[in-house]
């Protein structure tokens, strides 16, 4: 009898015990909002391993979500440019921007234009314009600066193109990731 009255009780038990195992899932979006994971909102069969997953970045960073991380100033581009085009570099996966400040003795301006493309040998004629920054003023030690708007482009490499150079500038780019 006191075996019978353990073995429904521990059914009991199982019956009104929740499920540890039945997760929604969200998916959040850039622009704050969610959605559930499939567009149903029902359970996923996801296993945790393929939520948290990250890229060895610089520092030996691993992003689990949207904050950003600064690098250096100057981590793309830091010398006195006039018309030219940058060597190709790489920024990790995800949302990004980046940063372009001229500095010189007085009046300067530049055209800075960010391509991206496939390869490391990429040629700003036959890549993707991502983003135009256009900077002009007189210009001092702190210099004027602007941004390109976040980027998620899946892009491999990445080239600036500096034109319409006019006084002495200093290209100062930074990468925000």
């Amino acid at each position: 009898m006191r075996v019978r009255l353990l073995a429904y009780a521990a059914l009991l038990l199982l019956l009104l015990a929740p499920t540890a195992w039945a997760v929604d899932i969200d998916i959040r979006h850039t622009d704050g909002t969610k959605t559930p994971l499939g567009g149903t909102g029902a359970v996923a069969d996801v296993s945790l391993a393929s939520l948290i997953s990250c890229e060895d970045q610089t520092n030996n960073l691993c992003m689990t979500s949207g904050g950003a991380v600064r690098g250096t100033e100057g981590n793309l581009i830091n010398s006195a440019v006039g018309n030219a085009t940058s060597a190709a570099f790489t920024l990790p996966t995800g949302s990004k921007s980046i940063t372009a400040r001229i500095t010189g003795a007085g009046a300067v301006a530049q055209v800075i234009t960010i391509y991206g493309g496939t390869s490391s040998g990429m040629a700003a004629a036959t890549s993707t314009v991502l983003c135009t920054i256009t900077l002009s003023g007189t210009s001092g030690a702190a210099g004027t600066a602007d941004m390109c708007p976040v980027m998620t482009a899946p892009v491999l490499f990445y080239i600036a193109v500096t034109s319409g150079s006019s006084g002495t500038p200093t290209t100062i780019l930074t990468g925000t990731y």
